[in-house]
């Protein structure tokens, strides 16, 4: 089996502030503290018991979330493979984080206490328009691809949660960045509370960013 080298071109564009980070300069302190491997430093032993995970755990949560968000991912999942594997950040089955780079898309599996599931994804050419002042020659692009019945059924689907309509909030792309005609959607966490309480109706939390195209340009899963 081959993995790949760290492609740090993709990866680098993670922009929340708890999703893992990958820099080519790593301290080993650092490292050893995250326990964060890369692809490159498995040994063969190590590299097939990798290999059993993905193809026992990953792959099917991949598969899973793959049903769900459907044609509203920016791959396929064919293109999911072992060669595309980066590093894990982890010591145990109790928590592990997975990522992959898939053309410009980082991508992120999570084992937490149990349970395995995507909790990762950021495309490059979406976070840079996420994060770019837009130059605009008339109005902002204000319309969203997505509904909030949507995104609730999109989210019970995925989850299995069913979070009431006060706990999600869309917002268009076009109030702050270049990426017009998108959705900033904010599910279980501090929405349409001006005293900025958590709900407690669920643990998790959910981070998502829909392009025009209604295709994910972010989204990050908490636990």
């Amino acid at each position: 089996m081959q993995l790949a080298p760290a492609q740090e071109g993709a990866v680098i564009f993670i922009p929340h502030s708890n999703a893992p980070v990958v820099a080519a300069n790593l301290s080993r302190m650092r490292s050893n503290a995250l326990n964060l491997k890369l692809g490159g430093d498995f040994s063969g032993e190590e590299k097939e018991q990798l290999t059993n995970v993905f193809e026992m755990k990953l792959k099917p949560a991949a598969e899973k979330w793959f049903s769900v968000y459907s044609n509203r991912v920016p791959f396929n999942l064919a293109g999911l493979t072992m060669d595309k594997f980066v590093r894990r950040i982890g010591k145990d089955s109790n928590y592990r984080a997975y990522t992959f780079v898939v053309g410009d898309t980082t991508f992120g599996i999570q084992e937490f206490h149990g349970s395995t599931y995507v909790n990762y994804l950021a495309s490059r050419r979406g976070v840079v328009a996420m994060n770019n002042v837009p130059k605009l020659s008339g109005p902002a692009d204000l319309s969203m691809p997505i509904s909030r019945d949507e995104v609730i059924e999109l989210i019970q689907a995925d989850s299995g949660v069913r979070f009431p309509p006060n706990e999600v909030t869309l917002t268009p792309t076009g109030e702050s960045g270049s990426l017009m005609g998108g959705a900033n959607v904010q599910v279980g966490k501090e929405v349409n509370d001006p005293n900025g309480r958590k709900f407690t109706t669920t643990s998790m939390d959910f981070s998502i960013v829909f392009g025009s195209d209604g295709k994910l340009a972010y989204y990050l899963r908490t636990p």
